[in-house]
């Protein structure tokens, strides 16, 4: 198996590029006296409005629009590298104005960090959001080649659930990770800190990822 990092970089894909600019000074620099007329005019300048009307409204979905990814985190910490970890999420899918939508396809799992053993195997739980009734199973498979937000290359993989076949009227679902002893790092070394946050993200089918900061600490047992 080629050797990635489970990793990619979330602002990259949604950010947009952001150009401030400024006039130079015109002409040659010399004041003008103001005339007569000018300082007329000037005094009969219609006044600013006291209210100015503020479209607040949120524009229209439209067909070219991916849907979102939403999550709660409901985990509080992971205990790096013991055992009876898990990373528990609940997730659902709105358009672009915030309505649920119903889930297809697989859920997409990725996170900014080293994990090791490298490669390991991470069991996944399913439930729907409402009744607690388990939907699927199994170990996330590893995808190899790109990551969540467009990366291409052998360095970049994710991790997936099986496509779960969800009746429409579905609108949450638990997504359980086990992480029993699997250690997740920070990219950059920070090995002096007793915990840290790794940014981990999540979607489902189609839908934009979304990113959910879980909190590690470290073993005591390990130290």
């Amino acid at each position: 198996m080629p050797k990635f990092l489970l990793f990619i970089t979330f602002f990259c894909v949604s950010c947009s590029s952001f150009t401030s600019g400024f006039s130079g000074e015109n002409g040659t620099g010399e004041t003008q006296p103001a005339s007569a007329d000018a300082e007329s005019e000037a005094q009969t300048t219609a006044p600013v409005p006291e209210e100015v009307g503020d479209d607040t409204s949120e524009p229209p979905c439209t067909d070219d629009q991916p849907p979102l990814t939403q999550a709660d985190l409901l985990t509080d910490q992971v205990i790096n590298g013991a055992e009876n970890q898990s990373i528990v999420y609940e997730l659902f899918v709105t358009d672009c104005q915030g309505t649920p939508i119903g889930i297809q396809g697989s859920v997409a799992f990725d996170a900014f960090a080293r994990l090791s053993p490298f490669g390991a195997a991470i069991g996944y739980l399913v439930q729907e959001g409402e009744s607690k009734l388990e939907i699927d199973q199994g170990q996330l498979e590893i995808a190899v080649g790109k990551d969540l937000f467009g990366n291409t290359g052998d360095e970049y993989g994710y991790y997936q659930t099986n496509d779960l076949e969800l009746s429409t009227s579905v609108r949450t679902v638990i997504l359980v990770l086990d992480v029993s002893g699997l250690s997740f790092r920070p990219v950059e070394s920070q090995e002096n800190l007793e915990a840290y946050d790794i940014p981990t993200y999540l979607s489902i089918g189609d839908s934009m990822p979304i990113e959910k900061t879980v909190k590690f600490v470290i073993n005591p047992e390990s130290s």
